[in-house]
């Protein structure tokens, strides 16, 4: 991989038997792209759930793709994010979808091109100054393949545990201590939230008011249950808990919570179960990694690690930060809203 603007990005290249052009998205390829997507991908996609996704913005929609004559044959988009570590808070770019048609050539070929397409995309990303790194967490073996081909470093997660409960426990009287209330669509009262909630997640995209409006509000097809909790006589937010209840299950998306107040999920535990009840699912179930605290809690709360944990590894491309070197593993908090690119 090269620094700076990429072959693809500035012209023509030849993958099969027709040229194929690298550029960025323009208004009117949204039609193109849900073709290529429908073509590769098993799960049906549509240009509501898509533009839902990828919104417009001011600054434009970091996605790239490639076309061949006027048929679009690989496409990776990304969304604005901030990733914490430590005490520094990076503008960055998160990748959540990259294909390319198998009609360009075998999978080296394949490989190839949505390589190119990838460094053009963090070119258009990193170039302007406003992001410093473009990263993408997923399957292992996919974020190293990723991270070597654009010349970025990987880190290989300890895995998210999978924990599932399927008859909770009866409430205890720690929760009554605290009080909930379905978070807004903009809620900025995560900002405070992280702030005294981050030193427990050294490593993270930073759950905040943009990202909470931009993965959660207005999804066409989706229903998610947000809740902030407080202490009972507090105004400040303790936990910000998401839930989406399908396919027989509850399922705990987002978690984020200040670690001063253990009865705080005492209190989302409870919601969570009373929420399975009312829409008529048989279990629960939460991700986590990074946060061994919260995973011992649930534990006891009646949920129960379901092994092996999903296999997962961080890719990051940036001038300011060599993910690999600074951090051990354990340090990366994520939940199953972190797979949204799987």
């Amino acid at each position: 991989a090269q620094t700076g603007a990429p072959m693809g990005a500035r012209g023509r290249r030849r993958v099969s038997s027709q040229p194929i052009e690298i550029r960025a998205f323009r208004a009117g390829d949204e039609p193109g792209i849900i073709d290529c997507l429908n073509r590769i991908l098993e799960k049906p996609h549509t240009l509501e759930e898509w533009s839902w996704r990828f919104p417009p913005s001011s600054s434009g929609r970091p996605i790239v793709i490639a076309l061949r004559g006027e048929e679009v044959v690989a496409h990776v988009a990304a969304t604005p994010a901030r990733f914490q570590i430590d005490d520094r808070i990076f503008g960055a770019a998160a990748i959540e979808s990259g294909v390319a048609d198998p009609s360009v050539g075998d999978a080296d070929a394949r490989r190839e091109l949505l390589s190119d397409v990838t460094e053009s995309l963090i070119f258009e990303c990193l170039e302007p100054g406003d992001v410093d790194l473009v990263y993408c967490f997923g399957d292992r073996d996919d974020v190293i393949e990723w991270a070597a081909a654009v010349d970025g470093s990987s880190v290989n997660l300890p895995g998210i545990e999978v924990l599932r409960r399927h008859d909770p426990p009866p409430s205890r009287i720690r929760r009554l201590a605290y009080r909930a209330e379905p978070a807004r669509d903009w809620e900025p009262r995560l900002e405070g939230l992280w702030q005294r909630a981050r030193g427990a997640y050294p490593a993270a995209t930073v759950r905040d008011a943009e990202y909470s409006l931009a993965r959660y509000s207005g999804h066409p097809t989706v229903r998610y249950h947000r809740f902030l909790v407080f202490s009972r006589f507090a105004q400040e937010a303790v936990a910000f808990a998401v839930f989406c209840c399908d396919e027989g299950t509850c399922r705990w998306i987002d978690l984020v919570w200040d670690h001063k107040h253990p009865g705080a999920l005492h209190l989302l535990s409870h919601l969570s179960a009373r929420l399975a009840r009312q829409v008529g699912v048989e279990k629960e179930e939460v991700g986590l990694a990074g946060d061994p605290e919260g995973r011992s809690l649930l534990g006891r709360l009646g949920f129960v690690e379901q092994p092996p944990a999903i296999s997962v590894s961080l890719g990051v491309r940036s001038a300011a930060l060599e993910i690999g070197r600074v951090q051990t593993p354990d340090r990366f908090f994520a939940t199953l809203a972190d797979l949204r690119s799987r």
